[in-house]
């Protein structure tokens, strides 16, 4: 799926500066009325009424989930999701704009998850970076990681040995004290830290890999 910008009309409305506008947009939409959608078809499987809805609002979602998103695949997959969970709880709505309030809502919404997912991404890296730093890793002053590179350490961190994985993430996410972790979990302090130093030789076998 893919947004049609090179049609003339269809520019033009993307002027559009905030969610009312968008929404009165689609309102004063001539090319879809109404009168063209029945409810009582679309609870009974209309593949047709569906279509209609597609065609009439998924270039503005698109839109709409990229002002938020800033990125037109990303808001392509948002708007996609959104007519997939319209037509699965298609039989709980009553009127057109019940479904036009649902399809705005639930963009919104799934745009503000995946913003707060970037975020947490962003601050995950930033936190692991110091954390290596911190560590002595000679390499991590000089470099930054990719995107690629913090999938494959996440992986990684996720298949450390049970008691590494967890002394791990509560040493690196929760950013408690080695004898806090140790009191925590009713271990020695050296064993805490053999653990946190098996995980650190792991996590800087992945970046030399990809150096």
């Amino acid at each position: 799926m893919s947004m049609d910008t090179d049609d003339p009309a269809f520019r033009q409305r993307m002027t559009v500066v905030n969610q009312n506008q968008i929404r009165m947009a689609v309102l004063t939409d001539d090319k879809y009325p109404a009168d063209d959608f029945s409810m009582e078809r679309f609870w009974k499987d209309s593949r047709a009424d569906l279509n209609f809805l597609f065609e009439k609002y998924y270039k503005i979602l698109c839109l709409f989930a990229c002002r938020f998103v800033k990125d037109e695949r990303v808001a392509e997959e948002i708007a996609g999701d959104t007519f997939f969970k319209l037509w699965k709880l298609r039989e709980t709505f009553n009127s057109l704009k019940n479904v036009e309030a649902f399809l705005f809502l639930t963009t919104k919404n799934a745009c503000i998850d995946y913003c707060r997912k970037v975020d947490n991404e962003k601050k995950n890296k930033k936190a692991l970076l110091n954390f290596l730093l911190q560590e002595g890793y000679q390499y991590v002053d000089t470099m930054l990681i990719s995107t690629e590179d913090f999938t494959e350490l996440s992986r990684q961190i996720e298949l450390l040995p049970p008691d590494c994985k967890l002394i791990f993430q509560l040493l690196y996410f929760q950013k408690l004290e080695t004898g806090e972790v140790a009191e925590k979990l009713g271990k020695t302090a050296r064993n805490v830290l053999n653990q946190k130093a098996k995980a650190i030789r792991i996590l800087r076998k992945v970046l030399k890999r990809n150096r």
